[in-house]
């Protein structure tokens, strides 16, 4: 969730405690909003803001952003619209939030403390710490929806006590859109309930109840139908087709929205009925209408997006080589498409990114290296040109950015974890062991999945199954279902498999398993 910069974090906690120190200084809301009044002297600059966030929670990136600005025109030193701003330009981010710390002193204790809450790390720790922050909100203001909601995204979505906080800010403000769609997302959203939803009746029957009941009381909310459109298109379980049609109405109902209001989330929309088709196996249509969102794009970032969403399509059906083909392509041109020098650098840091991992799950031996190393080096440039020196992970991933885009694993710790995947991959044990060693001594936490994987690859499979046993990520399926094989136990072999070859298209992890689970299920 952090989207400010970790060495903020001494400043603002300094700022926080000193204006914790009086709590009966609380300022009085004078309006009957669920929400806690924020700073500015403008109005307007407020509504601008609040329209700015209803933008970006329905993923139309291009309207938050032009709404955030307006607010910024108004009142240049808004501390949460400069906090908040959808900005991908890195440098021009940095500079919007230290301009927000450096007048948080004028703000009002919800933002000097929502400010601090917004630098943590989203780990153990500081989530802790997010906690605390959120219950000293909850105290300051607790007929407001502010502080519960905080609270509720401090948890891992898992954790029932994120929904238990999520239900208090419907109490306050039952139309809530944020609480609602963040409860069915908790509940049903991920890809092991994507697998319950096919197949565990009683679960997909509560989720189509709650559904239900969400689109007729919110017609109007992209960000709600679609993601539902989603969920249902993710519950097909290849018999009841009932689910589908449920996902093609809502899908409808979204192209409605979007197409009168030329809502710059059509491209989102797209790729959710790309991604639609690919599952029921119409591959040319699924294709077609990639290619279409590619055509539609009107901003850098929408086109980018819209590439890499192609590249993942030829890998969930298993075609590598068209992949590599595409990326090839794309990146042979990426100096004609008007990209800036911070896209350009991204982009090479991502494309060289997936190529390795493509190769490496390609038995391409030699190319996955290369690409490896094209990687890292490029990686390297992007954290010069953001000229990081310190906490470079956390300050990358505080960048916003579609994590598809890969971009984000340019920091030294990320280059490390995916040169001990490559290595893995292509064979050199001996190399991975030492690399596993070597982070664990530079980042002081073992990868034991990678340890899991390696014991399979090498032959000790019970070992490697005991490790991998308790992990439901699905990309370590596979790896586990082939442990079982080789213990002999093809029918729990197939069980686990099961639960992958039917994912939807989504994350580089999961296309990359799913068409080769398919086979080695067929096989069994």
């Amino acid at each position: 969730m952090s989207k400010s910069q970790i060495y903020f974090s001494a400043l603002l906690m300094g700022i926080f405690l000193s204006c914790s120190e009086n709590t009966n200084q609380k300022e009085e809301d004078l309006n009957d909003s669920p929400h806690i009044e924020i700073s500015s002297k403008n109005p307007k600059a407020i509504d601008f803001f609040r329209k700015a966030e209803e933008f970006k929670f329905n993923q139309e990136y291009r309207e938050a952003k032009e709404s955030y600005l307006s607010a910024l025109r108004l009142d240049p030193n808004m501390i949460m619209s400069l906090l908040e701003i959808n900005e991908s330009n890195g440098l021009l981010l940095s500079a919007y939030r230290k301009k927000a710390a450096k007048n948080i002193v004028n703000g009002n204790e919800y933002e000097k403390i929502y400010i601090a809450w917004d630098t943590l790390p989203n780990n153990n720790s500081g989530r802790e710490k997010q906690q605390e922050l959120s219950a000293k909100i909850i105290e300051l203001y607790p007929d407001k929806v502010d502080g519960y909601m905080m609270m509720a995204l401090s948890y891992p979505s898992s954790n029932n006590e994120s929904i238990n906080f999520l239900e208090k800010v419907l109490e306050i403000d039952p139309n809530n859109l944020k609480a609602n769609y963040q409860i069915i997302r908790n509940k049903f959203g991920g890809s092991n309930r994507a697998y319950q939803l096919k197949n565990d009746k009683s679960f997909f029957d509560l989720f189509d109840s709650m559904a239900q009941s969400l689109i007729s009381k919110f017609p109007k909310s992209l960000k709600i139908q679609n993601t539902l459109a989603n969920y249902y298109r993710n519950s097909y379980d290849f018999n009841d087709e009932t689910r589908i049609e449920m996902a093609k109405k809502l899908y409808d109902n979204c192209m409605e929205i979007v197409n009168s209001n030329g809502s710059s989330s059509k491209i989102n929309l797209l790729t959710s009925i790309a991604k639609l088709n690919l599952q029921m196996g119409k591959t040319d249509e699924a294709f077609k209408i990639l290619r279409t969102a590619i055509d539609l794009s009107e901003q850098n970032g929408q086109k980018i997006i819209s590439y890499y969403r192609v590249f993942l399509a030829y890998i969930y059906n298993g075609d590598y080589l068209n992949s590599i083909k595409e990326i090839n392509k794309f990146e042979e041109k990426i100096n004609d498409y008007g990209f800036n020098e911070e896209e350009i650098l991204k982009c090479k840091v991502g494309l060289n990114n997936y190529k390795s991992i493509i190769y490496a799950h390609a038995n391409q031996k030699e190319k996955a290296l290369q690409s490896l190393d094209i990687y890292k080096n490029a990686s390297n440039e992007l954290i010069k040109f953001y000229n990081f020196k310190s906490n470079i992970h956390n300050q990358i991933n505080a960048i916003t950015g579609a994590s598809i885009l890969r971009w984000k694993e340019a920091s030294p710790r990320a280059q490390l974890w995916h040169e001990i995947w490559v290595n893995i991959l292509v064979g050199e044990h001996k190399k991975a062991e030492l690399l596993q060693d070597e982070f664990e001594k530079t980042f002081g936490d073992r990868q034991v999945h990678w340890d899991g994987i390696l014991n399979v690859l090498q032959g000790n499979t019970q070992k490697g199954f005991e490790i991998l046993k308790p992990m439901k990520f699905p990309y370590m399926q596979y790896f586990k279902s082939q442990a079982l094989i080789s213990l002999g136990e093809k029918e729990k072999a197939k069980a686990v498999l099961d639960s992958v070859r039917q994912l939807p298209e989504g994350s580089i992890y999961n296309n990359l398993i799913v068409k080769r689970s398919s086979d080695l299920y067929k096989s069994l």
